[in-house]
């Protein structure tokens, strides 16, 4: 049985009987063919007998910041580009994620989308929809050491 995205927004696992929301899912971790589903509010993460790759291309909105992690971006605290080619996601729970190089184009593209139109009820969820961060701007505060020198 494969994962299937329903119309009220939750997201049916296979091996769980009670369907997930997907504004619930923080991110999905990539283990070979497994996948740990990290909610919130849930310390221990669901282990699926799917591949990430399934899961990505159920859920658009989510970020593929690399092979092994597909983020929900409604739970990024900070966007950092430390460079051209390095990249760093931060959780609101502090998890740290490095985006991929061939990835980082795509991910900033995604990330400029979503604050334009969220999906699954993900506004609700997303605290800087509501409040401004401590730079006093709206979405994810974006770090960038470019053209420092260093």
């Amino acid at each position: 049985m494969k994962p299937i995205l329903l119309d009220n927004g939750y997201l049916a696992i296979p091996g769980y009987r009670t369907p997930q929301p997907v504004g619930q899912i923080r991110w999905l971790e990539g283990e070979g063919n497994y996948t740990r589903i990290h909610l919130s509010g849930q310390k221990t993460p669901l282990l699926v007998s799917q591949t990430l790759k399934e899961f990505d291309q159920l859920l658009a909105e989510f970020l593929r910041a690399n092979r092994g992690a597909l983020i929900n971006p409604a739970y990024l605290r900070t966007v950092t580009l430390i460079n051209s080619k390095n990249m760093t996601l931060t959780l609101l729970d502090g998890e740290l994620i490095r985006v991929a190089r061939r990835r980082i184009e795509e991910v900033s593209t995604k990330l400029a989308a979503f604050e334009e139109k969220p999906k699954f009820g993900l506004n609700r969820v997303r605290p800087w929809a509501t409040r401004p961060d401590s730079t006093g701007t709206k979405g994810p505060s974006v770090k960038s050491n470019l053209g420092t020198a260093g």
